[in-house]
């Protein structure tokens, strides 16, 4: 025999109600089902145990809660028209609203009701019996169970029928009903697996399989196959809502956070990146969960060389072998003494072929290194019933107890390092010796797109010589980037471009000038390269072929006066953009590595 047990997003709506009974009708075993209030349908749902809870809260400080009221009672009569079962709510819906309004009911008996509803039409619907909660499960005055009379009780009423229970409340001595903590119909799951000695108990909800850690805390995470009642317990004691807590039994005895990272970057900047690594997940547990200091142990190892060589040993890279012998024979640091010690191991690895092993674990392995790992030791009670007394006095032999089986080592959780971003602020060092002050920006926008954009202002003048310089005017620029170089960071290596341009001017040299009042526009295709020579700093060679036209004036200057002489179109082909700009590097993670102290040469 089976107990199952369905929580309440598995009751949310007749949909899922369909869902039970096909689940139920795919194994004759599954007799006894225990069921939780009728919980969200959607993120801007209400949880009934949530909806009767203020309910009571309404009539304690004499507020109408009609209006609540009547969601709830939508909500299963709903749920019963669907399904087309045949079961007068309206009844015990209007006798419990008047007690509310009577102030009759308490807190607990009133948020139990979503249990017992829910209950009644899952019983109705299958076709099994429904045996109320308070009939068998029996609180002692101090709030905890009486199991032998909650077992005996519940033995006596499941005679090898289906039957359907509500999970959360149970009966005091005192004949008035109490509930357990929230989520506590998984303790009545429990109670009923262990009262009927079930071969199995089922817990079931709508999400597919149990998590391995908090989707609210880690994007996207595994789900876990196969679980332990041990790992189990302590996912409880983590938080998981797979299970509740007060149905396992454990304590936290040590958290061991072991944190690391790539070996790109100096020795020092490493040791301080495993240790921000370390302080940053025990400052997340201490967030969630309430733990002692002495709970946590650090471990911040610097560069994670095992982490490295277990990665290249799974690999088929190029040079693997002479990889891993360098990585397990060279030692990682000489000079120690020194207060910047130099990193052998590092350098011959940087050293090898010409950087290509270094390249191609930078790109495909270094990643998988900043990250962390949490070793949980935990301790358990095992829970042990009561020996009714003996008739006579009899000897016991305890048998041995097994060995203990090492459980396996859990698998590291990552929390992901922050996006890196990827910007730059430039001058063209042509037009700067033109003294024609400008300013330029790029942004990365991903798979080795960036757009930028160029602006340039001069305005100078000179009496007596009669020589006059006024441009103003800019252009806009989307970059694609290709070859080696970009492949390992963005924003450097070879680059090809589609370019947009608007410039307006005047220009007097040697008594003539020319006037471009109106904005001459152009276009065209740009090729170029970016070249790092320090640690945030490019040098970047761009030629743009295109049309540049536009109107332009022909003038002389006489008397202080500007005489006209023609007014041309101007139409050209060719070169319309040449840059040697030098660039600076913002933004995290916007760094060339290969000019970092001790990094790739």
């Amino acid at each position: 025999m089976k107990v199952v047990k369905f929580g309440g997003s598995s009751m949310a709506d007749a949909g899922q109600y369909r869902k039970i009974r096909d689940i139920l009708l795919s194994d004759s075993s599954r007799r006894v089902v225990v069921v939780s209030a009728a919980g969200k349908r959607n993120k801007n749902d209400h949880k009934i145990t949530d909806l009767l809870y203020l309910c009571h809260a309404h009539s304690q400080y004499g507020v109408d809660c009609s209006g609540i009221f009547e969601m709830i009672v939508s909500r299963y009569c709903g749920i019963r028209d669907e399904l087309g079962i045949k079961l007068d709510l309206e009844t015990e819906f209007a006798e419990l609203k008047q007690r509310i309004d009577n102030k009759s009911v308490t807190a607990d008996e009133l948020a139990s009701r979503g249990e017992y509803f829910s209950a009644k039409l899952m019983a109705a619907y299958l076709g099994f019996q429904f045996i109320d909660a308070v009939d068998w499960i029996k609180f002692n005055f101090d709030g905890t169970v009486d199991q032998e009379s909650t077992y005996e009780a519940l033995q006596s009423q499941v005679l090898g029928l289906g039957v359907v229970i509500p999970g959360f409340y149970g009966l005091m001595p005192d004949g008035h009903i109490r509930t357990f903590s929230r989520g506590g119909s998984d303790i009545t799951g429990a109670l009923a697996a262990a009262a009927l000695d079930a071969d199995v108990y089922e817990n079931w909800t709508d999400v597919s399989g149990i998590l391995m850690v908090d989707p609210r805390i880690v994007k996207d995470p595994k789900t876990i196959a196969r679980v332990t009642f041990d790992e189990l317990r302590e996912l409880s004691y983590m938080g998981a809502s797979v299970l509740h807590e007060d149905t396992v039994f454990k304590s936290i005895s040590k958290i061991h956070i072991v944190s690391g990272a790539s070996p790109e970057g100096t020795w020092r900047l490493n040791q301080r990146l495993s240790k921000n690594r370390a302080n940053r997940i025990r400052s997340v547990l201490k967030r969630y969960i309430s733990l002692p200091d002495t709970v946590i142990v650090e471990d911040s190892r610097g560069i994670d060389w095992q982490g490295l060589y277990e990665l290249v040993e799974a690999s088929d890279m190029q040079y693997r072998d002479e990889v891993l012998d360098i990585i397990k024979n060279t030692p990682e640091l000489a000079n120690t003494h020194r207060k910047n010690p130099t990193e052998v191991r590092k350098r011959k690895l940087v050293w090898l072929h010409g950087s290509r092993p270094w390249n191609y674990m930078y790109k495909h392995f270094f990643p998988k290194l900043r990250s962390f790992q949490l070793q949980i030791v935990i301790e358990w009670e095992k829970y042990i019933p009561p020996v009714p007394p003996a008739p006579e006095k009899v000897e016991i032999i305890p048998e041995p107890e097994p060995e203990p089986v090492p459980e396996p080592a859990p698998e590291p959780v990552v929390i992901p390092e922050p996006k890196p971003f990827y910007m730059a602020v430039r001058t063209n060092m042509l037009y700067d010796a033109a003294l024609v002050p400008n300013i330029g920006v790029e942004f990365y926008l991903g798979k080795k797109w960036t757009i930028g954009a160029n602006w340039m202002y001069a305005w100078w003048k000179s009496d007596p010589s009669s020589w006059y310089h006024r441009t103003y005017g800019g252009d806009l620029e989307v970059r694609r980037y290709f070859g080696k170089a970009s492949d390992v960071k963005p924003l450097q290596g070879w680059h090809a471009g589609l370019y947009g341009q608007m410039v307006t001017y005047d220009f007097e040299m040697g008594g003539r000038g020319y006037l471009g009042d109106r904005w001459t526009w152009g276009g065209g295709l740009s090729l170029g390269y970016s070249l790092p020579i320090k640690k945030r700093l490019n040098i970047d060679f761009n030629l743009g072929v295109g049309y540049l036209g536009g109107e332009y004036k022909e003038y002389l200057p006489i008397d202080d006066c500007y005489v006209w002489q023609a007014t041309k179109q101007r139409h050209w082909f060719g070169p319309t953009k040449l840059e040697v700009s030098l660039v600076w590097l913002l933004g995290r993670g916007n760094v060339n590595k290969s000019k970092m102290k001790g990094g790739e040469k």
